[in-house]
């Protein structure tokens, strides 16, 4: 295996084989664009390497599929977490979490694989739901798990 993106051949660092069966590298964009013209079957998605399947979530918001590795995923979390921390505002607070949860969504397979962080996730939609008389996060806890919150 090489260290070169297989769609557009140049370096990359990154192991996006969907199912994490083998090494095969590319560059996010790369791979959404792959995503993107593929036809999708079952909401599943087909390592382009050596052909192991994954299931795929939607992306309502974007039209798109978007999948992220485990890196880039808790990245991402760590930057939304940060930025509803340090903004001013119930709404602004309540739109940065909705994309978070959206952006989570999108990667339920991190969830399904860290049964602590889908627990963790389960306690702040819960707290979110209590604290603030808000409706989404009943939804959103639906959408990820299959159960509304009590």
């Amino acid at each position: 295996m090489t260290d070169n993106c297989f769609l557009c051949l140049e370096k990359a660092k990154k192991n996006m084989c969907p199912a994490g069966v083998c090494k095969m590298k590319c560059h996010y964009e790369c791979y959404n664009e792959y995503i993107s013209v593929q036809k999708i079957s079952g909401n599943t998605i087909q390592c382009p390497v050596c052909r192991s399947e994954r299931k795929i979530r939607y992306n309502l918001r974007r039209k798109k599929y978007e999948i992220v590795g485990k890196d880039e995923f808790v990245y991402r979390v760590k930057n939304f977490l940060f930025l509803i921390k340090s903004s001013s505002g119930r709404g602004n607070k309540q739109e940065l979490s909705i994309q978070m949860f959206e952006f989570m969504y999108c990667n339920l397979w991190f969830l399904e694989q860290n049964q602590i962080f889908a627990n963790v996730v389960k306690m702040k939609l819960r707290e979110l739901s209590n604290e603030n008389n808000w409706d989404y996060p009943n939804e959103l806890h639906y959408r990820f798990f299959g159960t509304y919150i009590m």
